[in-house]
């Protein structure tokens, strides 16, 4: 997989450390891994482990430099071919829907704050899929903004816990207290400054670290004055940014959380709780769900000082009390918090997200090309044993895959109404909410279509403008223009990395057939007892069929051999069986226009012998192995044959073909192609004839 995550900044907090270590984690299990940031301190670490960064600036909310970034997004998405793009803020998901939309790659965004619903937040709606870490962040955003719970999924955050071994528990006379974090109002600093103001009347003694860069230089400052004011300028000490929050913990004994917004998890806390540190945090979020008051650690309510600096108090007051907080903390992390299982967990549910659930299989003709997909149909269903899996195609065709087992379904819309009612059919296709489309029609309307449906990914041929439309498209070659059905197909089978196996064709014939079409055999003189010879005669082009007196002699001649001569076609085939009539005199049985498509497949599938120009009849005989010999005329035999070792195929080399044209004067390709060569390939075919 190739994945991009996006966030603000790579400074210190717990978003931007996971971010790391989750890239990180993905590098080493062979997965392309990419971050993208305004830059930051973590920028450098990302180098040392060879992680590719990009340094855009995605922290600015200015609508013309997400505009901007989204266009430029769009471009990288493509050019890296990124599979999925994981956002952790706000901004970044604006920039990620506005490049996604269309796109065949996925958009993810982790919730790491219980934002407020006005319209900027809004965006997170959009995404794919969304990842909270607890069951209480969860309801908020099914709540607050109307998210379907499949769309969410829980996956709690953790740590690297060898990164912070654990330490027994002590409270040295002198302890250290300190807050973890960036510096912001919402992180409660005020609040914990007039906490120790408190502990420092009622001479406790202690030493502060508050550590944290910050994105307002006015803040940094206003805090530092208010540690001048409250005559706390002995015991706290400002650190700045630090990327040693291990060594920190080393040397500390109380951390401090004194959020006042709801907190979606709280890294920090549970770094230092594996660390072997007591954590008091403010009730705020998910962080009861982390700290569990008062077995795992102390919740007090935001805004309350007083309460704060008595919580810290009963920590050093009590020690052996703490001290089981502290290993009851630590078994908890193991259990619940590690990094590893966490990202396992999100690497699952990326590599199901990117196994399509709703798959669109686009043919609309015609009969003959409808069995031709039937390999690239199992393939698929193979390849994705769980999916929903649809055929798109012309109601005339749904006879054909009604016994499928390979198809969930059959949607069906008439080919003559895609030109002026495509609009119907993106409604039906929206409706569907499909994961991937694969176009085996390949015309600008199917590929418009899927395109307006808003499929996210859509396969086929870069034909009538479809790369334009697609996300996979394919170019066709010169050799892939001539290559046979089957493999062409494949070509774009393989952009979801299958491989032609099994080219064989295959049909499922209703299993109550059998009786109602010897029922209408027995009526028209067929003996099942004797061997038959179907000789079908329809074609979608006149210049696909036999010269009628070639067709009389080689059906005078199989008669002669023992053969019941049995027609096939539709109804309007009775003029040019009269016409083959009318150059020899021999017994035959008629069956055009008289078997449905069932009956027709049991038919073939009966016969011992099938002659039959390009039509569907090949397809079938192939899919049921029967013996068949094709003759071919204005079209192209090596393109067009049928997958089966028992198919041979005739086509004379003219000057003029394969000509592709369905109406022809003079028909010399078919004309030249005489009985003596077809009895000798039937002769090599049954060396009994």
């Amino acid at each position: 997989m190739k994945i991009l995550q996006i966030i603000p900044e790579l400074n210190e907090g717990g978003v931007e450390r996971g971010t790391i270590d989750f890239a990180i984690y993905l590098k080493n299990r062979g997965h392309t891994s990419m971050v993208m940031s305004n830059g930051g301190h973590g920028v450098s670490y990302l180098q040392k482990k060879e992680i590719a960064h990009s340094q855009w600036p995605v922290h600015r909310k200015n609508p013309w430099t997400i505009l901007k970034l989204s266009f430029k997004l769009r471009r990288f998405i493509k050019i890296h071919r990124i599979d999925i793009v994981h956002t952790r803020s706000r901004v970044p998901a604006w920039i990620a829907w506005l490049a996604t939309r269309k796109q065949p790659c996925l958009w993810i965004v982790t919730g790491h704050g219980m934002y407020r619903p006005h319209f900027f937040s809004r965006i997170i709606t959009r995404a794919h899929h969304f990842i909270v870490a607890t069951e209480t962040v969860r309801s908020y955003f099914v709540n607050t903004f109307g998210i379907p719970s499949p769309k969410i999924s829980i996956i709690e955050r953790g740590v690297r816990l060898e990164e912070f071994p654990f330490r027994a528990p002590c409270f040295p006379t002198i302890p250290t207290l300190a807050m973890i974090g960036r510096l912001s109002p919402i992180k409660g600093h005020r609040d914990f400054l007039t906490a120790l103001s408190l502990l420092k009347k009622k001479n406790i003694l202690f030493q502060a670290l508050i550590v944290g860069a910050t994105s307002d230089d006015a803040y940094e400052a206003q805090l530092k004055q208010w540690t001048l004011d409250l005559n706390l300028s002995s015991e706290v000490q400002f650190l700045g940014h630090r990327s040693d929050v291990s060594n920190i913990l080393k040397e500390v004994q109380i951390l401090v959380l004194a959020s006042t917004y709801p907190e979606t998890f709280g890294r920090v806390i549970v770094e230092a709780q594996a660390s072997g540190v007591c954590v008091i945090a403010t009730d705020v979020g998910s962080i009861s769900k982390i700290v569990e008051h008062p077995k795992t650690g102390i919740l007090v309510p935001p805004h309350h000082p007083e309460k704060l600096a008595a919580a810290i108090e009963e920590v050093l007051t009590h020690p052996e009390e703490s001290k089981n907080r502290i290993l009851a903390a630590r078994k908890k992390v193991e259990s619940f918090y590690d990094d590893q299982v966490m990202f396992q967990k999100t690497v699952q549910l990326y590599e199901t997200l990117l196994t399509p659930q709703k798959i669109l299989i686009i043919k609309f003709s015609s009969l003959g090309d409808h069995l031709l997909i039937v390999p690239s149909v199992r393939a698929l269903r193979k390849k994705f044993p769980n999916a929903y899996i649809t055929l798109l195609c012309d109601p005339r065709f749904k006879e054909i895959w009604k016994f499928c087992p390979y198809l969930n379904e059959t949607l069906t819309f008439p080919k003559k109404h895609l030109k002026f009612h495509w609009s119907s059919l993106v409604k039906k296709l929206k409706e569907q909410h499909f994961d991937l489309s694969i176009d085996f029609q390949n015309t600008f309307w199917t590929h418009w279509a899927t395109y307006l449906a808003s499929i996210p990914k859509r396969y086929g041929y870069a034909r009538k403008n479809g790369k334009y439309w697609l996300t996979h498209a394919l170019s066709e070659t010169t050799d892939s223009s001539k290559m046979p059905p089957v493999e062409h197909q494949f070509r774009i089978l393989q952009e979801l990395e299958i491989s032609l196996e099994d080219p064989s064709l295959e049909f499922w014939p209703s299993p109550e057939n059998e009786s109602p079409f010897k029922n209408l055999c027995e009526q028209e003189g067929l003996n099942f007892s004797t061997p038959y010879a179907l000789i079908h005669i329809g074609a979608s082009w006149p210049t696909k069929r036999w010269h009628p007196p070639h067709i009389a002699n080689v059906c005078t001649y199989l008669q002669d051999r023992g053969f019941q001569i049995v027609f096939s076609g539709e109804n309007q085939d009775q003029a040019f069986l009269h016409e083959i009539l009318s150059h020899r005199t021999f017994a035959h049985i008629s069956l055009l226009g008289k078997t449905n498509f069932q009956q027709f497949s049991t038919l073939i599938q009966h016969s011992a012998l099938v002659i039959s120009p390009d039509s569907a009849a090949c397809h079938l005989a192939a899919a049921f192995q029967r013996p068949t010999l094709a003759l071919f005329g204005p079209t192209d035999a090596a393109k067009h044959r049928s997958p089966s070792p028992n198919l041979r195929t005739l086509q004379e080399a003219t000057d003029c073909g394969p000509c592709y044209r369905s109406t022809c004067w003079h028909h010399s390709c078919m004309v030249q192609l005489k009985p003596s060569r077809v009895i000798q390939t039937l002769k090599e075919m049954q060396p009994t004839l």
